[in-house]
């Protein structure tokens, strides 16, 4: 009798540990969907913040340019002076690889150590 009370205690404390581990699992489960949620609105958000900076970006350029634009011609070939219109012009190839040595060979240099014998 006695081993008979002992399996219903290890069989209820084996019962009351799944059922501890499936409430601590749901919980894990609804804090991950709610971080997931949350990063999305985050992320919503950032690129709504960002495409208003790119837009205030592009109308600062583009009052800019109508500024100059409506500069007169004798005021604005001043400026052009000052300013680098011409931007630098690139091969269409990439030049990238080494380019070869057409250089004569220089002196021998001195003598290595001499090796391990053997």
């Amino acid at each position: 009798m006695e081993t008979r009370q002992w399996v219903r205690l290890a069989s209820a404390g084996c019962f009351a540990a799944i059922v501890l581990s499936l409430i601590v699992a749901a919980n894990l489960y609804r804090d991950i969907n709610s971080l997931y949620y949350e990063t999305l609105e985050d992320v919503t958000e950032f690129k709504e913040i960002a495409n208003d900076v790119w837009r205030d970006v592009i109308n600062a350029q583009m009052k800019r340019i109508m500024a100059i634009k409506s500069l007169p011609s004798s005021r604005l070939s001043f400026l052009e002076t000052f300013v680098k219109r011409k931007r630098r012009e690139y091969p269409s190839s990439c030049s990238c690889a080494p380019q070869p040595n057409f250089c004569s060979p220089g002196p021998p240099g001195p003598s290595g150590d001499p090796g391990i014998p053997g």
